[in-house]
């Protein structure tokens, strides 16, 4: 019997995770939890993604935490590695860092040519 890729795709697992916000506790815990996501074999690695999966991140992995850069790091890397089975989406502490970075470089670049 051949299998159409409806069958297949109803199999499929999607793992879900938002609002991380730069705690690394609660990220590590998730990727310890996850049935779509295997934490890295030793400190410092990033996660992989199981077979056949999909992971969708929803947003706002940065804010108070204080890890935000290993948080990212780690999102970067699963989106690198599996393009089409990561799914980022951006939270509004994500667009509103976004647009602070972009509204100090605006703000830098005037300074720079009313110099």
């Amino acid at each position: 019997m051949r299998r159409t890729r409806a069958s297949l795709s109803a199999k499929m697992l999607v793992g879900f995770c938002t609002d991380v916000e730069g705690d690394l506790a609660h990220w590590s815990r998730y990727l310890r939890l996850s049935k779509v996501l295997e934490p890295g074999r030793s400190p410092g690695l990033p996660p992989t993604l199981r077979r056949g999966c999909h992971f969708v991140f929803g947003g706002d992995a940065a804010d108070l935490g204080g890890r935000d850069l290993a948080v990212v790091r780690d999102l970067v890397h699963l989106k690198e590695s599996y393009p089409d089975r990561v799914h980022l989406i951006l939270g509004n502490r994500d667009i509103n860092k976004a647009r602070y970075l972009f509204v100090c470089r605006h703000k830098a670049q005037m300074n720079h040519t009313a110099s």
